[in-house]
């Protein structure tokens, strides 16, 4: 176990150097300000409580007691608003559900909250500038309880992961991916998640790292590590996973399949769709033998088409925009209005990326995407005025243009539709000369 400190100007330079020879990392002030606060987690936690029902077979939200997963009324074993925070939560588990061991785990919760998704995406836009970003996707996941192992035993996933404390102290065990024998995993998830028995770690314990971190502190290991935490008392922490490996050419061949399956020729030959990692099943899995079915002629006509070049770029916009998360904070529910003192500022922490079409541009921001009728030129110039991070007045960012007044029109609308994205702040409270 290593520990190195963010203050130094090669922090990220020493990280990847040190993570290279240590299987876990202690990094006591990685975050200049916190991540996130109990209070604060507690009142995203009540917003999906309002949001997302759970199912028993659902992947993003778990509650587990005494190491049992819950699959009924799985809300009234979740934080709820009469609880008022989460130490009454936990006194509710103890007392009213027999808990002696329990933990609430919720994964995406950075869509719940732009702030908690900012605050972690100005750390990831430093280390991705030295990695480049997931292959496939990030998360923030949140774990609450009181545990004496990581519910599910020792198991190991494809995600690096970053691991703040917020409250209590938390433990960390982590071995190297060949101390353990993956056959002898009692689970094997399509993710790629192995969970190893109960009894898999006795005898092994000296030939892995065990790190405790402190509030405010944050814990790194690598992916395919075995690891397990321990929460002798409770504690709430926060995950930053990163799935940075995935096959290219696996994720084009997914997205040709995703809009054959919009043809309509497609409906009759679903059987014979290809590019699946099912090998047999409702969804196929060969290309279609005889090259003169509908199926072969649709994948001819997309690929002639030109179409999936820009899928794959708009794909890539999309994921550059989001900094690799899957997921991103979701839109307002009204869209913000400019008024005539309002003033505005980027926010969205990898810019907005843009590119060409027949009848405009398209803009990219925080993973979602839309279409205006502005010139790639107007949209340039609108977003390198609001890229200097400061707050720009309404009469800097609509002068007048070359073109008509509907320019005018659409150029509010698009800042209007990004404040909606999240990519910018609008504000009518001040006024800015």
């Amino acid at each position: 176990m290593q520990a190195i400190s963010p203050q130094a100007d090669t922090f990220w330079l020493d990280f990847l150097h040190a993570r290279e020879k240590s299987r876990i990392l202690l990094l006591p002030e990685l975050f200049p300000e916190p991540l996130a606060t109990e209070d604060e987690l507690f009142d995203l936690v009540l917003q999906v409580n309002k949001r997302h029902v759970p199912t028993p077979d659902d992947s993003k939200f778990k509650v587990y007691i005494n190491h049992k997963l819950v699959t009924a009324d799985i809300l009234k074993a979740a934080p709820a608003k009469p609880d008022g925070s989460f130490h009454a939560y936990a006194r509710r588990l103890e007392t009213e559900m027999g808990a002696k061991q329990y933990l609430f785990f919720l994964e995406d919760i950075h869509r719940y909250s732009v702030p908690i998704w900012l605050r972690a995406c100005k750390m990831l836009k430093q280390l991705f500038a030295h990695t480049g970003l997931p292959a496939s996707h990030a998360t923030v996941e949140l774990f609450a309880g009181k545990y004496t192992r990581t519910s599910g035993g020792v198991h190991r996933e494809l995600c690096s992961n970053f691991q703040y404390v917020v409250h209590g102290d938390k433990t960390m065990k982590v071995w190297d991916p060949d101390v353990f024998d993956p056959s002898q995993c009692y689970l094997k998830r399509p993710n790629g998640e192995q969970y190893l028995p109960d009894d898999a770690a006795q005898g092994k314990e000296h030939l892995g790292d065990a790190v405790t971190a402190r509030p405010t502190q944050t814990m790194y290991w690598p992916a395919r590590y075995w690891h397990t935490g321990e929460s002798p008392e409770f504690t709430i922490s926060l995950t930053i996973a990163l799935y940075m490996e995935n096959n290219m050419a696996d994720t084009t061949l997914e997205l040709l399949r995703e809009r054959l399956m919009q043809r309509s020729a497609m409906n009759r030959v679903s059987y014979s769709l290809p590019f699946t990692d099912r090998p047999f099943g409702e969804n196929g899995a060969a290309l279609p033998l005889n090259p003169h079915t509908p199926a072969y002629e649709a994948i001819q006509q997309e690929i002639r088409s030109g179409d999936l070049r820009e899928c794959l770029e708009d794909a890539w916009y999309k994921r550059a925009s989001a900094l690799g998360f899957e997921w991103t904070p979701y839109p307002l529910e009204e869209k913000p209005a400019l008024q005539s003192g309002s003033s505005v500022v980027m926010q969205a922490p990898a810019g907005i990326f843009h590119r060409p079409t027949a009848g405009g541009t398209r803009v990219f921001a925080n993973g979602y995407c839309l279409d205006t009728s502005l010139s790639q030129a107007e949209v340039r110039s609108l977003i390198d005025l609001l890229g200097t991070g400061e707050r720009v007045t309404l009469r800097k960012i609509l002068p007048s243009l070359q073109g008509s007044n509907g320019s005018l029109e659409e150029r509010r609308r698009l800042i209007e539709e990004l404040a909606k994205l999240n990519a910018v702040q609008i504000s009518n409270t001040e006024d800015i000369s």
